[in-house]
């Protein structure tokens, strides 16, 4: 399997297109967390009303960025391993259609089911409460099936990651920003 990697071309950034050439990973990645310390440098500049950290209005850019720092940390990792100029070939890579005809038609099912399901449920933990509603439901359902589409694994780690993503979402929205998630 690991020789099949080794093996492709690199077309372009196009969803269906297979993976990146690693120079432009390496230029994007390194772009991006350089912007998120820009980001998180001028945030914490900002004045904190009534020394409340959760009231800071830095609070949800510091979060993203610091995210986004992790997450393109793994994307410069990788281009920095895969980055070998004299073996790159560039050649036309042929997409699924199918892919780029069944995301709108998931993305119009989720909003939809976001603004006609309106259910909640509230679980506590201590002074905290994380709301298992259609935001969260769907989310989970809506991520799944699109990294079991693009992301081209089995369905269980598809499942796990975007359990994970939509809880941290929700706990984070509810808890120290207070803004109410739609359905809920």
């Amino acid at each position: 399997m690991k020789d099949s990697f080794k093996n492709k071309s690199y077309i372009s950034e196009d969803e269906g297109a297979g993976y990146a050439a690693p120079i432009i990973d390496l230029i994007s990645s390194s772009t991006i967390i350089i912007l998120s310390f820009w980001i998180i440098y001028e945030s914490l500049k900002l004045k904190v009303p009534d020394d409340n950290i959760f009231t800071a209005p830095a609070l949800l850019p510091i979060v993203i960025s610091i995210s986004l720092i992790f997450m393109v940390s793994t994307i410069l990792y990788a281009s920095f391993n895969k980055l070998n100029l004299t073996k790159n070939k560039f050649r036309l890579n042929i997409s699924r259609q199918s892919e780029k005809f069944i995301c709108p038609i998931a993305l119009f099912f989720y909003i939809y089911g976001l603004t006609k399901l309106d259910y909640s449920y509230k679980f506590y933990f201590s002074n905290y409460q994380l709301d298992f509603g259609p935001f969260l439901t769907l989310t989970i359902v809506l991520l799944t099936f699109l990294l079991y589409i693009f992301w081209k694994r089995k369905l269980l780690p598809c499942f796990i990651v975007s359990s994970l993503w939509s809880l941290f979402l929700s706990f984070t929205f509810i808890n120290f920003f207070n803004i109410p998630l739609p359905g809920n």
